[in-house]
């Protein structure tokens, strides 16, 4: 009976992940992660594996290991981004962060992530989605992760985004998605790619090409009309921030897009490539109209006019129909903060320490606050709060901080009740010491009104260049519609110079031309109005009627008689009797 308890109740563990998680947790005493439990009723998972510790793993990787009931798995890592924040680091700061650093970083845990992720490959039966962003991955993990890829049957987008595997990574990769037919996205973003990764990808794209060529065909015996979209394979890749594929990697997947009738979406924003490159994108998107997104943009190298015409070709082949694979939004890096918070307790130490010392640098710091709040100080946040009536404050501060200054100068004029001219020179250096501190913290206002000013100006720029780009693609919808506005109004011009055929009766018959003369309502100017044009019909015309008169005079209407065809001129039969009666009189003679 045990036996059977605990077969119900791993079946159940696999279709619903809370409780097995609760039930792992429990068993070693731990709470679950929220992180982990807040998308649950969606059937997802989307966290920040930095903030996971070691203890953690265990019962996310035993829950997940047998699980067949997710549809999303996403394990990103920010670590490192901070890493670096201020470009140059020294060899303490770099062990002191390699001690902080969370447990996603090391071997072991990769290690045992991807080896989890193969099994749950293994037994799913709803994962469309694994996404692995900023997490380093090995050759060792990624044979995990290709081999579970390879049996797998429902995954449909893989994100390796920020991994840094390299062009080694990707081979292996590749070679688990090269027969596999339900990935129809990869997402290879910064990876450190080289036009070598480049062209691991072209010959996927070919081996993929290959095989739907010989599905096509036999659907083409079959049907008549193979379905291109109902057969699997990739449809759109993204190898973004790589800008060392440069011109090379460019050309090679370009050349394996030429005989492909199935990827969509190919995005390579800041991959290094320039003019020449983008270039032999050109015949690509002229014989291949499957491709609606072609994303070389944040490639500087690349002339205005040659990207215009790329975004204009994949215009007309869109044509007006919604896009399956929409572009990527470009989002700009927010600024990181270039020094950590320090913590609360060494604050209070140091401010302690000073307040033992007899309270010198307490009240030398708050001499210091009290001068900038006189002078119109606003911090930062509070300017950013303020908005419009941030001009209105400074200006209340100035004219606060000039008030100040006068008295300060009156004060410091009243003469003192001395006996000696030492007295005196002690004054004068005191009242240079203040007029020094005055210049200094107004140096110091200005220097920060100059970076808040400096600050908005950024940001207005960076506003109008968004308008810029967006009037951009404006000018060039406008453009390709202005073209097919202008052919159409070809189509009718010619129309209108070729009306349809009518006939004409000659001779009791009917002669059908292939044009008709135009009345003066209509205004329109036909063939018709050319001299040499009317004289050549009128000479055929002549030319038949001569042919006519040849007939009349001939006995070929005997022969036409013999061989049973109609009479073709039956008005005048009285005018060729006569000549058919000779003609029987000398067969009798």
């Amino acid at each position: 009976m045990t036996m059977i308890e605990t077969v119900r109740q791993r079946q159940k563990n696999s279709t619903d992940f809370a409780s097995c998680y609760d039930n792992l947790c429990a068993l070693q005493n731990s709470c679950p992660l929220g992180s982990i439990t807040a998308n649950l009723d969606e059937l997802f998972i989307d966290c920040n594996a930095d903030r996971i510790r070691l203890s953690d793993w265990i019962p996310i990787l035993n829950a997940l290991k047998i699980n067949r009931s997710l549809k999303f798995v996403a394990l990103r890592s920010f670590w490192q981004e901070t890493l670096y924040p201020d470009g140059e680091v020294s060899e303490q700061r770099l062990q002191a962060l390699r001690r902080k650093a969370p447990a996603i970083r090391s071997k072991d845990v990769t290690y045992r992530v991807c080896r989890t992720i193969k099994e749950c490959l293994y037994v799913t039966e709803s994962l469309n989605s694994l996404i692995f962003q900023g997490i380093p991955l090995r050759e060792r993990d990624l044979n995990y992760l290709a081999k579970g890829i390879s049996k797998n049957t429902t995954l449909q987008h893989f994100s390796l985004e920020f991994c840094q595997i390299g062009d080694s990574g990707v081979e292996i990769i590749c070679n688990a998605i090269k027969n596999n037919t339900s990935v129809m996205s990869v997402n290879f973003t910064g990876c450190s790619l080289t036009w070598k990764g480049a062209d691991t990808l072209a010959k996927v794209i070919k081996h993929q090409a290959t095989r739907r060529h010989s599905v096509a065909w036999q659907d083409s015996l079959r049907y008549r009309h193979p379905d291109l979209d109902r057969m699997p394979g990739l449809r759109r890749i993204t190898i973004c921030k790589n800008p060392l594929i440069n011109d090379r990697g460019a050309e090679l997947i370009a050349e394996a897009l030429k005989d492909d009738l199935w990827v969509k979406a190919l995005d390579m924003q800041q991959c290094g490539i320039t003019t020449e490159g983008a270039i032999s994108f050109q015949p690509v998107l002229k014989f291949n109209s499957t491709i609606t997104v072609l994303d070389l943009r944040l490639n500087p190298l690349i002339e205005r006019e040659v990207l215009g015409s790329l975004m204009e070709q994949l215009m007309i082949n869109t044509g007006e129909s919604e896009l399956e694979y929409p572009w990527l939004v470009i989002r700009e890096p927010k600024p990181g903060r270039t020094r950590p918070r320090k913590r609360g307790g060494t604050f209070k130490r140091k401010t302690g320490a000073m307040e033992q010392l007899g309270g010198r640098g307490v009240s030398r710091n708050a001499s210091v606050l009290s001068k900038k709040s006189s002078a119109g100080f606003v911090p930062w946040r509070t300017a950013a709060r303020v908005g419009k009536n941030r001009h209105k404050l400074r200006k209340q501060g100035a004219q606060e901080g000039v008030s100040l200054k006068k008295v300060k100068t009156t004060v410091s004029r009243k003469p003192r009740a001395t006996s000696s001219p030492l007295a005196t020179e002690e004054d004068e250096k005191t009242s240079i010491r203040t007029t020094v501190t005055e210049s200094s913290v107004d140096n110091r206002e200005k220097l920060k009104d100059m970076q808040f000013e400096m600050e908005m100006m950024k940001r207005r720029l960076e506003g109008e260049s968004r308008a810029r780009a967006t009037a951009d693609s404006r000018i060039l919808e406008l453009e390709v519609e202005n073209r097919r506005l202008q052919q159409e109004i070809r189509l009718l011009k010619t129309q209108q110079m070729l009306p349809p055929s009518k006939s004409i009766p000659v001779n009791g018959g009917l002669l059908r031309t292939g044009f008709v003369v135009p009345t003066k309502k209509e205004g329109a100017k036909t063939i018709l109005e050319d001299d040499r044009v009317l004289e050549s019909i009128e000479a055929s015309f002549r030319q038949f009627h001569d042919f006519l008169d040849l007939l009349k005079g001939s006995r070929f209407s005997e022969l036409a008689h013999v061989l049973g065809e109609n009479k073709p001129f039956p008005e005048h039969d009285k005018e060729l009797s006569p000549i058919k009666e000779e003609s029987t009189d000398s067969v009798v003679r």
